[in-house]
């Protein structure tokens, strides 16, 4: 690949920063520790840096089309907010990064409708569910006891609002996405992109417990991204040997599968049959994680010799 062919260091990269700041997030819950933080430290660095790109480069520009990235750019400021708050208990950090990502995913959640259907692909979607990884932040910010009841109250009902913003949303873009990219899927390149409706079945089911919704939800909504998982691995995996070009989907199949990590995890309680699938959807995380490091450094390499 020439240089010049991939978008410059900015939003379209913040993938890297979500994933890793996923990463953090669930190896935290099952105790990982020094993983957590390195992969937390590493998530504010690629945010900061991503910012400091489209400072320069101002790509994409705030436009409908390029919605996708600033949703992803929102995600990532959300979860770094929500990851950090374990580790250092700054709540004031955690509440003004969830909303400075919320105000960014609802602002592409609502531009991007006009042109949903004239890019029906798994990046659309990004912008659709974006709402519901804030909504999380909110869901925990409101369960801390850090705020006055009044204050509680609010900030979880405007968690529930960007819950059922983002659900009602992805029920119809689903449909308008799948029938385009059933059965052969997108083209070896994106094939990471399968991965990026499991990104809203595992958030949701965090955000509904976390903000005391039913346990029903949780069973039956990862009930329905088991056949949508096993289908995103088909079509990634066997991409894999390919090698495909790099661009930044490599990266898309890191934070679904830490959601759907950390949705099981709230759904099993920390014991159990489900425990243990969360756990292994640990490991599976670092594979997808390693693979993408691993394909942007055979990239640099490459561009190298």
């Amino acid at each position: 690949m020439t240089k010049g062919t991939l978008p410059p260091w900015g939003p379209a990269w913040s993938g890297a920063a979500l994933g890793t700041g996923g990463l953090a997030t669930l190896s935290h819950l099952h105790g990982w520790g020094v993983v957590s933080a390195l992969a937390l430290i590493l998530a504010a660095v690629l945010i900061l840096s991503i910012l400091a790109g489209w400072a320069r480069h101002r790509v994409p520009p705030l436009r409908r089309v390029a919605m996708p990235a600033w949703a992803l750019l929102g995600m990532s400021i959300t979860t770094l907010g929500s990851a950090q708050t374990p580790l250092t208990h700054q709540w004031w950090l955690h509440a003004a990064l969830v909303l400075i990502g919320a105000v960014i995913c609802v602002s592409a959640n609502i531009a991007y409708w006009p042109v949903l259907r004239s890019e029906p692909n798994f990046l659309s979607l990004f912008p659709v569910m974006s709402p519901v990884v804030p909504a999380v932040g909110l869901a925990q910010w409101a369960a801390s006891e850090t705020l006055p009841d009044v204050g509680a109250s609010i900030v979880k009902a405007v968690g529930w609002a960007l819950c059922v913003l983002a659900v009602a949303g992805a029920v119809p873009a689903f449909i308008l996405v799948y029938r385009h990219m059933l059965p052969l899927g997108p083209p070896a390149p994106l094939a990471a992109t399968c991965w990026i409706p499991l990104g809203i079945v595992g958030q949701s089911v965090v955000a509904v417990l976390t903000l005391g919704g039913p346990r029903a939800y949780g069973w039956v909504v990862l009930s329905l991204g088991v056949p949508l998982a096993c289908w995103a691995a088909w079509r990634h995996w066997s991409s894999i040997p390919a090698w495909a070009p790099y661009n930044p989907t490599w990266w898309a199949s890191t934070f679904p599968v830490a959601t759907c990590g950390a949705g099981t995890y709230a759904l099993s309680g920390g014991t159990g049959g489900l425990y243990a699938v969360s756990l292994a959807l640990l490991f599976l995380l670092v594979a997808h994680w390693l693979l993408a490091v691993t394909r942007a450094a055979s990239h640099l390499l490459q561009r190298r010799a």
